[in-house]
């Protein structure tokens, strides 16, 4: 299937379907007035989707969207409902405003309508902190700090939990994005599984907010020269997110 990219726009929202790693994100302002013209191709894309189930990321970042989208969007939460039937895990990452209450009571309502698992991020409207995280045999070191726009992810990376170990950082850049600034990412991870897959995918979609706000991102990804599949890899997320990668070969440092 082919990825489906949209740039954001003062009426439409961002728009990344990535089928590959199970990764759907719609991020905004979703206020067109032809809201069939605009959803029903990602409507299409679902529906072929879901006949080659498999575990999905779905994150939502609404500043505001009509009600005609809230109909697509109820559609869209359906559709993918059904393979969490068969076994498989969707979750839907639900980002708002600590203080707008219509968008987290409009989360809660797909959630009790659609059964699917939604996890909650509230952003908060105070600075946040240096996020400091020791390295483990099974989880890297991590480093995001706020004040000099520097983010950095190192080490091994398939602990059992990646949930729990990755939603902290989804929430903490969640928050950044909101005030961000010019920013480095270094990630040089080793073992990256399929499931830290989707959530750098979630991690990259974000910080290209920061780069539709026009504030550079860097991201310089490391790699060893007979790893092939990590360097496609940060490729990949390169290509489809439009953010400039620096690609380091770890042998040559």
């Amino acid at each position: 299937m082919n990825t489906i990219n949209l740039t954001q726009t003062p009426t439409t929202p961002r728009v990344l379907f990535d089928a590959e790693r199970g990764v759907l994100v719609i991020g905004g302002r979703s206020i067109m007035e032809d809201s069939r013209s605009f959803y029903q191709p990602l409507i299409e894309w679902i529906n072929e989707y879901v006949e080659s189930p498999r575990n999905t990321s779905i994150v939502i970042d609404l500043e505001y969207f009509n009600t005609p989208t809230n109909k697509f969007l109820q559609s869209i939460f359906y559709i993918l409902g059904k393979n969490r039937n068969l076994g498989y895990s969707i979750i839907v990452y639900w980002i708002y405003d600590k203080d707008d209450e219509d968008i987290w009571e409009s989360g809660h309502e797909f959630s009790n309508r659609s059964q699917i698992e939604f996890v909650y991020l509230a952003r908060v409207n105070y600075a946040i902190e240096r996020l400091k995280i020791d390295e483990t045999d099974t989880s890297p070191k991590v480093d995001l700090d706020p004040v000099n726009g520097i983010l950095n992810i190192t080490g091994y990376s398939n602990q059992p939990d990646l949930k729990s170990f990755y939603m902290p950082l989804v929430e903490w850049l969640s928050i950044y994005t909101k005030e961000p600034k010019n920013t480095t990412v270094s990630i040089n991870l080793r073992n990256i599984n399929a499931t830290t897959s989707r959530f750098l995918q979630i991690f990259f979609t974000m910080l290209s907010e920061i780069k539709y706000q026009g504030y550079e991102v860097m991201v310089n990804w490391f790699y060893s020269i007979s790893d092939e599949d990590s360097l496609n890899l940060g490729k990949e997320y390169s290509s489809v997110t439009g953010l400039n990668f620096n690609f380091i070969n770890k042998s040559e440092n």
